[in-house]
């Protein structure tokens, strides 16, 4: 029997060119594959894939009027786990995904029945600035990749979460009007909370698979991750957190914020590619040697980029090299 995997596809106004053509399955090209990228997919599929829980958490601290859309949303954010592991189960069959994700599912996600972002608004920005950092994440990756299904997915995946992220603001007009201070006192707040456990149990039990270490694994996975970013994907973020704050800065102080950001972010991947771990969270990880039928090989000097790899890989550079020709500036 064939399964179906629908994407729901975003306002054209909204998702970038070649996100709402169908997905492609049969464009998937292995000889395009990256090691490092599927590292970070398998991370990527385990923290989509758990949905359920994130549902569970907004339902519990959000008002009853909003638990039928919750569970829309949490169905939706299903199928990019889904689509994901359909991805990797052609470009990496080995990975057992259901073993990964009862791993983590064993760890507790916001097991407090209360809530701690201060209120339903609160909750709704803590949404929006996680739905605007995958949004930006997505494009990223899109940008990084090779593999050409992959990156349709992407592609579908970014818009959707763009797609997501305007819904969560339009619930907070429904809810306890907040000031753009403290809006964006909530944003900030998520955001400080990057790296959390989530994360980076996720990576780390994505990474365990081939003997890698809990702490070298949540290194390389941020590692990667950050590098992966360019001004464009800054740039959207903050565009998208902006709206969320009810905030519009002329666009020289958006320039500078992205110039500073895209700085910290590049500035953060060569911190894990040469310094130690900030925190290690083995205790939460049984990080069980993987059996040889289901052991993937990865390249440390692949999976962790080096200085130069940061400076060079930027995918707003790659970006416009391919709308105008030429070779792309190393620098930007």
């Amino acid at each position: 029997m064939t399964t179906t995997l629908t994407l729901p596809a975003a306002p054209a106004a909204a998702r970038p060119a070649g996100a709402g053509e169908p997905i492609r399955w049969d464009r998937f090209d292995p000889d395009r594959l990256d090691p490092a990228v599927i590292a970070v997919v398998r991370a990527t599929c385990l923290l989509e894939s758990r949905s359920a829980s994130y549902g569970a958490y907004l339902t519990r601290v959000l008002p009853d009027r909003f638990a039928d859309r919750v569970d829309a949303w949490a169905a939706e954010e299903h199928q990019h786990g889904r689509a994901l592991r359909r991805w990797l189960a052609l470009a990496d069959p080995a990975f057992d995904a259901d073993g990964a994700l009862d791993r983590l599912l064993a760890v507790p996600y916001h097991d407090d029945t209360a809530g701690d972002r201060g209120g339903p608004t609160q909750e709704l920005m803590a949404r929006c600035a996680v739905e605007a950092l995958a949004s930006g994440f997505y494009l990223a990756l899109a940008d990084r990749v090779d593999e050409p299904l992959l990156r349709q997915i992407c592609l579908r995946l970014s818009a959707d979460e763009r797609r997501h992220f305007d819904r969560f603001l339009q619930w907070t007009d429904t809810t306890s009007p907040l000031s753009p201070a403290r809006r964006a006192l909530a944003i900030l707040r998520r955001l400080a909370e990057l790296e959390d456990d989530q994360i980076s149990t996720a990576a780390i039990i994505a990474r365990g698979t081939d003997g890698t270490s809990p702490a070298l694994g949540r290194r390389r996975h941020f590692a990667e991750v950050y590098a992966m970013y360019g001004r464009r994907h800054i740039a959207v973020v903050q565009a998208m957190i902006w709206d969320a704050v009810g905030a519009h800065p002329p666009a020289g102080v958006q320039r500078a914020l992205t110039t500073v950001g895209t700085t910290l972010v590049r500035g953060r991947a060569a911190m894990l590619c040469f310094g130690g771990d900030r925190r290690s969270i083995e205790r939460q990880v049984s990080t069980k040697p993987a059996s040889p039928a289901s052991t993937v090989t990865f390249d440390p000097s692949a999976t962790v980029p080096s200085r130069m790899a940061i400076a060079s890989r930027s995918p707003s550079s790659r970006w416009m090299s391919r709308l105008s020709g030429r070779a792309p500036n190393m620098g930007s």
